[in-house]
């Protein structure tokens, strides 16, 4: 295990084994296309046991970590769409290194998804200024815009960041070690945000307190007030789903915390949604696709967004931005960044069960990519609907 390469044979067919290890189906085609087609940090996967994580550059906020199951679903969702008219200009933005690879990976999946429930995809069908996708089938066409909530700019956001690494970096090696012998995690629940004085504190606590701790049951924490941690069996489900989860470190890498499978040790803080960068996003996609609806008379489209706030964010944007939406936007499906997680549906009155249904395939993991899965529950995507 280590870093691969996947312009060499030999590490394509390692990756492929672990690839089906994970439970997930790729295929070789789709491995050499990105060979052929993307940069070479999209190409350089590190190796773990049954998983891989891809480190992406984004400039001056630095890289993020690409689960497998993210990674795999780019590589494929770009192989799938190879001949969508517009594909040629995402594959170039996926080479920039800056917060726009993350964006346009994120529109290329959602196109992926669409391509695999037999739609057609043309990328920016009406040019700048107007929506990311345009969906075709038989006598049906949506308009897609496609927004990503950025973080990585947060001042809230770097904040909760340098307090997980502050205490990820400090735990005992006796730890971590414990914990993968033991084939266990941990999640540690903070309320908002810590003091640094008290991270040698936590760190101390955890490592007395983890190998003591009974499976699933909740475990207060001395300090700060009101956190807890929970010890986990690797594979088990996640017991806190909502809030802010930190980086983590694995074998001394340190990744983005999108496949807890496969995470030691998780820093969740409770994460408010950010009403106004929601708010900005939003308006601007609506502006869109009434830049849409101005040249084609009648079309109808809708949001997709990933961003942070689960149920929180669904009701926020119902009670209070729903009703401003234009005529030609339906609503919004929010898009977890965790793969397999639920999302939502947020859509204006009167739209049938149909629309409901394109619209929640915007949130839905493709089966193609769903090999021997190991634990089918953790698959299910159950759409949550407001209307």
């Amino acid at each position: 295990m280590g870093q691969l390469f996947l312009r060499n044979k030999a590490d394509v067919d390692a990756l492929l084994n672990i690839v089906g290890d994970h439970g997930l189906a790729m295929t070789r085609e789709a491995v050499e296309y990105a060979s052929d087609t993307l940069s070479d940090d999209w190409l350089s996967p590190f190796a773990m046991h049954k998983n891989c994580i891809c480190t992406l550059s984004i400039g001056k906020s630095g890289s993020v970590g690409y689960s497998l199951p993210q990674w795999a679903e780019v590589v494929e969702s770009l192989y799938a769409l190879r001949s969508a008219e517009g594909i040629s200009e995402q594959a170039r933005r996926l080479r920039v290194p800056t917060h726009e690879r993350l964006d346009t990976a994120f529109a290329v999946t959602v196109a992926g998804r669409y391509k695999s429930k037999g739609w057609s995809v043309t990328f920016e069908p009406n040019g700048k200024g107007c929506s990311d996708l345009l969906l075709a089938q038989e006598n049906k066409n949506f308009y897609v815009e496609v927004k990503r909530e950025n973080i990585q700019d947060h001042v809230r956001s770097n904040n909760f960041r340098a307090n997980a690494s502050a205490i990820l970096n400090g735990l005992p090696p006796a730890l971590t070690d414990w914990l993968e012998k033991n084939d266990c995690r941990i999640q540690v629940k903070f309320p908002r945000g810590l003091s640094d004085s008290l991270v040698t504190g936590i760190c101390n606590e955890l490592g007395a307190k983890v190998p003591h701790t009974p499976i699933g049951a909740v475990q207060l924490l001395t300090l700060p007030q009101g956190s807890e941690f929970v010890l986990l069996r690797r594979d088990s489900e996640q017991h806190y789903r909502m809030g802010f989860i930190g980086r983590i470190m694995v074998k001394g890498v340190p990744v983005q915390a999108n496949d807890p499978r496969n995470s030691p040790v998780q820093i969740v803080f409770d994460w408010p949604p950010n009403l106004g960068a929601v708010r900005a996003l939003i308006k601007k996609a609506n502006r869109q696709l009434q830049n849409d609806a101005a040249l084609s008379s009648g079309a109808a489209g809708f949001i997709v967004m990933q961003s942070r706030g689960g149920e929180h964010l669904g009701k926020a944007i119902e009670e209070r931005f729903l009703r401003n939406f234009p005529q030609c936007c339906l609503g919004v499906t929010l898009v977890s960044e965790i793969p397999f997680e639920n999302g939502q549906i947020v859509c204006r009155d009167g739209v049938d069960v149909k629309t409901l249904e394109v619209m929640s395939y915007a949130a839905s993991f493709p089966d193609s990519l769903i090999g021997d899965a190991r634990n089918p529950g953790t698959l299910n995507h159950q759409l949550q609907t407001s209307q």
